[in-house]
Order: C-alpha cells, then sequence, then structure tokens
C-alpha cells in the first residue's frame, strides 16, 4: 500500500474553525498532490472538509473521496448486502452479532 500513496499532508487543525481558510488549504494541498506527486485520487481524510469534495475536483480534475459520503455509501453497500442476498459481516473470532431479543435484525 505505501506504494500506492503518493501524499499525505494535514491541513492543520488551526484551519478547523474556519471553513474558508480550511477549503483553501485543502486546495492548495490537493493541487500540490496532483501536480507534484502525480496523485490521481484525492481521498478526504476528516468529516470537517465534507461539503467542497465536488467543487474541489472539477478544479483540480481528479475524482475527490468525500470521507462522510464514502462511509454513508458503504454502510448502505453493507445493508444491501445482507437484504437482498443474506451476506453479512464474518462471525469469526471478535464480530459477534448483536442479541436477538435486542430486535436489531
Amino acid at each position: 500500500m505505501s506504494t500506492k500513496i503518493m501524499f499525505i499532508n494535514p491541513v492543520g487543525t488551526e484551519m478547523l474553525a474556519e471553513q474558508k481558510r480550511l477549503k483553501e488549504s485543502a486546495a492548495r494541498q490537493g493541487r500540490a498532490a496532483v501536480e507534484e506527486d502525480g496523485a490521481e485520487v484525492i481521498v478526504m481524510g476528516c468529516t470537517l472538509a465534507s461539503g467542497f469534495a465536488d467543487e474541489m475536483s472539477r478544479a483540480l480534475g481528479v475524482p475527490i473521496l468525500d470521507s462522510v459520503v464514502t462511509s454513508w455509501k458503504c454502510a448502505e453497500m453493507q445493508a444491501d448486502m445482507y437484504s437482498s442476498l443474506g451476506i453479512s459481516h464474518s462471525k469469526a473470532y471478535g464480530y459477534e452479532s448483536p442479541p436477538k431479543e435486542e430486535d436489531w435484525l
């Protein structure tokens, strides 16, 4: 995996208080990842950066994966696989299902 990850760079926690500065910093880091390191996709690793992935993707010309959207879609896919195919998480080792009396399933 380390040969596939080209660029990891935090935007800085001081940016979190101001959405505008956060967007500017993320765009600057994203541009550096694409132009200097040849990134073909950018994964936004923070939920605070959610909401501007589409705009940034158009500006940089590469896909941007928003961590909120990808997490939600992964959960949605897992629920769909269970309801339509009966495929669930592994029951081996530490992944125990919730008690039936709690009416989860």
